[in-house]
């Protein structure tokens, strides 16, 4: 247990490294800008705004400051949440080798970015890992006092209302975690036990989710469901992109491993079903109520997915909003390492699961996330901008989409005396002093403007330049 701590206080410590050390990227910017700054936007219904997160960091950014580390403590306390609820699963599911499932719940480069990310999918994450944990502790073997498990089924119902206030795409995800939960509780409580089980595990998140996002889902726009999987093989295929990333940016020494980043990635499908078919074998032959529990969940969510996909058109969860899926397929391979009912089948699962460990290692990165890599150099391209602004007049500036909302993020947070970004299109650029854009080519951009470039970012392809004197603003 010693050990799974100490373990558990390393992954923090790079978290919380990552948090203040990473450039704000698109996403979290524009979230900032449009509903964590404004108090009346809070509650506006668009699937950029995640209630909770905008509510806590609101308050959180004006009592300490606005910073890329503060605009993302929200994020520090879901991945600590869900860290804790991973060592407590890591225990119940291997605790032969809870080192090694922990590592697999926690390294995971995926899960690792959107603890990170100043977003809501970090606590809802953590809370969703919470019900799941709570779970657990009392499917398997049922408390002998009525009212330890009214009070975890409490527990359970306050964490699934703030997972979905955090973030309504694990909405499902959450419905079918304490559906799967109640259903198996059936079976393992006294029907009265399991009634007051069932009043304890609904009615207070139900309350709760009512009373602070009812009106916000109510008015929840269908156009705002515009982010997910056309089809069952796109969401699978973006899953495994997300978990196995071909390539890592973040060390240049590992650039000779991409090789076998790729290998691992197009092997990954095969590997993925070797682990899942020995772990829902485990779970059968174990006779484990709480995996039982696990694996039900799963399969409720992607049936209520695929219902809502094939009825009423709702794209299915891709990158991002398949956080939960992934989360449950760790669970469910892992269970197979330390519960085969057969040697070879236990030392078949650790060795592939040692291997994915391997991967996550090759694939660990310090300075960007995957699907925002463009945005890694914001932080340096607006310093030397804000640095070039105390000599020279910048009076007007241009971005492309990448980076108009971290401009004006690292504009409030830095007081820098920079005009309000707006937004341009490169084909076509209007004359400004300062331009923000991505990788321009020279017959382009860079001709037509003739920009003097005072920052060049190596392998995001931000580039911070100067216009000419005649383009400038009188």
């Amino acid at each position: 247990m010693r050990r799974l701590l100490v373990f558990a206080v390393l992954v923090y410590s790079v978290i919380l490294f990552r948090a203040y050390h990473q450039a704000i990227t698109i996403d979290e910017a524009d979230s900032y800008n449009n509903f964590v700054a404004p108090a009346e936007n809070h509650f506006t219904p668009s699937s950029a705004n995640h209630v909770l997160h905008s509510i806590l960091a609101h308050y959180i950014t004006r009592a300490l400051g606005l910073s890329q580390f503060t605009v993302r403590l929200t994020s520090m306390l879901g991945a600590a949440i869900y860290l804790l609820a991973a060592i407590s699963i890591a225990l119940r599911i291997a605790p032969q080798r809870r080192l090694l499932a922990f590592a697999i719940l926690t390294l995971n480069p995926f899960v690792l970015d959107y603890l990170i990310a100043a977003r809501g999918y970090s606590l809802a994450l953590g809370f969703l890992a919470a019900i799941v944990a709570l779970a657990m502790t009392i499917l398997d073997v049922p408390p002998r006092e009525l009212r330890v498990a009214l009070l975890t089924g409490a527990q359970m119902s306050v964490c699934a209302a703030l997972a979905l206030i955090a973030n309504f795409s694990f909405a499902f995800a959450l419905a079918c975690t304490v559906g799967s939960f109640l259903l198996i509780g059936f079976f393992r409580f006294a029907w009265k036990h399991w009634l007051a089980l069932a009043a304890a595990t609904t009615l207070p998140g139900v309350a709760i989710a009512y009373a602070v996002v009812g009106d916000t889902l109510r008015n929840y726009p269908r156009k705002e469901l515009y982010f997910g999987a056309e089809s069952w093989p796109q969401m699978w295929m973006e899953m495994l992109d997300a978990v196995f990333p071909d390539r890592n940016l973040s060390f240049p020494l590992l650039h000779a491993t991409d090789r076998l980043l790729a290998a691992a990635r197009h092997a990954s499908p095969y590997l993925i079903l070797i682990l899942l078919a020995i772990g829902l074998w485990s779970v059968f032959a174990n006779k484990s109520w709480s995996m039982r529990f696990l694996w039900l969940a799963l399969a409720g969510t992607l049936a209520a997915h695929g219902l809502a996909h094939s009825f009423q058109g709702l794209l299915l969860p891709m990158d991002r909003t398949s956080l939960f899926i992934v989360f449950f397929l760790t669970i469910g391979a892992t269970y197979g390492a330390a519960a085969a009912p057969y040697r070879l089948a236990r030392t078949a699962a650790t060795t592939v699961l040692c291997a994915t460990l391997a991967v996550f290692v090759l694939s660990f990165r310090t300075n960007y996330f995957r699907i925002w890599d463009f945005d890694m150099d914001t932080n340096r391209g607006f310093q030397a901008l804000a640095e070039y602004a105390k000599d020279h007049p910048v009076k007007s500036a241009g971005c492309t989409w990448h980076y108009t909302g971290a401009y004006n993020f690292y504009r409030a947070a830095r007081h820098a005396n920079l005009p309000e970004c707006e937004f341009i299109d490169p084909a076509n650029p209007p004359p400004r002093d300062a331009y923000v854009v991505n990788n321009p080519s020279p017959e382009e951009f860079l001709a037509k403007t003739n920009i003097r470039i005072i920052y060049r970012g190596a392998v995001s392809g931000l580039v911070v330049g100067i216009a000419p004197p005649a383009w400038q603003t009188k």
